[in-house]
């Protein structure tokens, strides 16, 4: 007796792979091309980007609860991979726990490439290197207090090419 179960399972799974492939293949392609469009290279990372929450000497929860506002010590560290880069805008947003099925952010503070230039001379981070720029922003907080802070740095580099980069840190 022979067991054909596996062979036809093999089959389909065959079938299903060469579907997908050729699908997948076939959907990158354009043969309608005019004379004046160019293509844009794909955006590789141009870095990492990382924060960490500074030790406290106060309970996050107690200060919101006794002054409304928070201000952490945020390290955000932007390492270059490739090129050379520069930091445009650093908007840090307190998250606070209720963004839990839906937008939680309660509130937001944004360095520009000025405020961030009269903090550190300059926003420029070496090929190859890593800065940090040390920032303690005034966050206003909610009811549920605050558990993590998210940070999107706006990144520029040497050709002009642009690219956001998110990271989030916990609280302590």
């Amino acid at each position: 007796m022979q067991c054909r179960l596996p062979i036809m399972i093999l089959g389909r799974a065959t079938v299903a792979l060469s579907v997908v492939a050729l699908s997948c293949a076939s959907s990158g392609c354009d043969r309608t091309t005019t004379p004046s469009s160019a293509i844009a290279a794909a955006s590789v990372l141009p870095g990492a980007v990382v924060i960490t929450a500074g030790p406290s000497a106060f309970n996050p929860s107690n200060s919101c609860v006794t002054a409304g506002l928070l201000t952490p010590d945020l390290a955000v560290v932007v390492s270059s991979t490739g090129a050379s880069l520069a930091v445009d805008r650093i908007t840090l947003h307190m998250l606070d726990g209720t963004n839990l099925g839906g937008p939680g952010v309660t509130s937001a503070v944004t360095f520009g490439q000025t405020d961030l230039n009269a903090q550190f001379v300059n926003t420029f981070v070496p090929a190859g290197t890593s800065r940090t720029f040390v920032l303690r922003p005034t966050f206003r907080c909610s009811v549920s207090g605050p558990r993590s802070v998210q940070g999107e740095v706006g990144l520029v580099d040497t050709v002009g090419g642009r690219s956001v980069m998110t990271a989030t840190v916990a609280l302590p």
